[in-house]
């Protein structure tokens, strides 16, 4: 049952977890409504995604799908 759990939703996921800036800033534009001073906040100022793209570049990601 696990396998099977396992193939079916392994598709629907990306391979290397980097976060999404359009969806930071979807939902900081929800956040601002209630909260002026999110209005000028940037996802670049929050996200880092040095540690994916060094286990990407390293070929570990891949390696874990083979």
């Amino acid at each position: 049952m696990v396998e099977e759990t396992h193939n079916l939703f392994a598709d629907l996921s990306e391979r290397a977890p980097y976060i999404k800036r359009e969806g930071i800033a979807s939902l900081t534009q929800i956040l601002a409504e209630n909260d002026a001073k999110l209005a000028s906040f940037k996802a670049e100022s929050i996200v880092e995604d040095r540690f994916v793209r060094e286990l990407e570049s390293s070929g570990l990601i891949k390696n874990l799908y083979r």
